[in-house]
């Protein structure tokens, strides 16, 4: 039975790839930082059966005695402080952990002496990117990133690049588009949609407050996302692929979709808009996910309508299970 390490377990990724990887007959390792009890919960109710392991990425002994004890055949790089916005308002924890840890379970990895038997999938992002020339962007577009967020992600991503070139490591970039479900924090507009519309319908809230309705991004699911990582690391060679969807939609797509899925009809007089000024918002460009398509046979199977549904639907349950009613 092949060994799998999951690092950020607790998250979104996290517990949808360790519930995939179970399917299928992996032996899962949930790494998490603290193993409190909310995370353990998680795990337990999302995880697929994952074992729980607690290690702090940043730390080379803590992450080498993990490889060590473990052994494992791959290993996935999912922690990282996420946020955009919140790298700002952590730049250095933000670098540690989504730059450093990767170079971190690298060197690890190498020190237990698997460097020819451990595969490693690193967890990128388009915001590597920064401000994209032209309409669209791929595995080879310059990466120039205008955030702590992206920065960091440009250094594990040349890190990665370097393990491969050095030592001959298998790693693996996924250089993902935003995805989404019912697990991901609150902190993103999705989520937050679909649990205030969920909430609107049981009568529980009135009005969902967003800044704009204009905004738009490629939005996928996240079920869909964790196939594409462990299809990384199937691959004969380790290389970089874009992992999104290749379709833009607006936050009011994703607003009618939510009281759609809800069975409202007439929303927007449920809808604020605050009219905050966060900057010039920037301009999208389209993922190409040529490369992904061809070489892992790879292409997203839930519709931008169904992902916003099963939220909606999930959030809907919660809060049905929250109030004790019965279903």
């Amino acid at each position: 039975m092949p060994v799998a390490l999951i690092t950020g377990a607790a998250g979104q990724d996290g517990l949808h790839l360790a519930r995939h990887l179970s399917r299928i007959g992996y032996d899962v390792i949930a790494v998490t930082q603290f193993g409190s009890g909310h995370e353990r919960d998680l795990i337990a109710a999302h995880g697929g059966g994952a074992r729980m392991r607690t290690c702090d990425i940043t730390d080379l002994v803590s992450v080498a005695t993990v490889i060590r004890e473990t052994c494992p055949d791959e290993v996935y790089n999912l922690a990282a402080i996420s946020s955009v916005r919140g790298s700002w308002e952590q730049p250095l924890r933000s670098c540690e952990v989504n730059g450093f840890g990767l170079l971190t379970i690298l060197e690890a990895i190498r020190l237990a002496d698997r460097a020819d038997k451990t595969r490693v999938f690193q967890a990128s992002s388009a915001q590597l990117f920064g401000d994209v020339d032209g309409d669209s962007f791929n595995e080879l577009t310059p990466i120039r990133p205008n955030s702590p967020y992206g920065a960091s992600k440009a250094f594990a991503h040349f890190i990665a690049a370097s393990y491969r070139q050095r030592f001959g490591m298998f790693v693996s970039c996924g250089i993902l588009g935003n995805h989404e479900s019912f697990l991901h924090d609150q902190e993103f507009v999705v989520p937050r949609i679909a649990r205030t519309v969920a909430r609107i319908a049981a009568g529980r809230a009135t009005e969902l407050v967003l800044d704009n309705l204009t905004g738009s991004r490629d939005w996928g699911y996240a079920g869909d996302f964790v196939a594409a990582m462990h299809a990384c690391l199937q691959h004969p060679v380790p290389e970089d692929f874009v992992i999104a969807t290749g379709e833009l939609h607006t936050v009011e797509d994703a607003v009618q979709a939510a009281f759609r899925a809800a069975g409202i009809t007439d929303w927007r007089p449920m809808v604020r808009l605050t009219g905050a000024d966060h900057g010039q918002p920037p301009r999208i460009p389209r993922a190409d996910i040529t490369k992904a398509e061809q070489l892992l046979g790879w292409n997203p199977t839930v519709s931008f309508e169904e992902l916003i549904a099963r939220m909606v639907t999930d959030a809907i349950a919660a809060e049905t299970a929250a109030s004790g009613a019965p279903r």
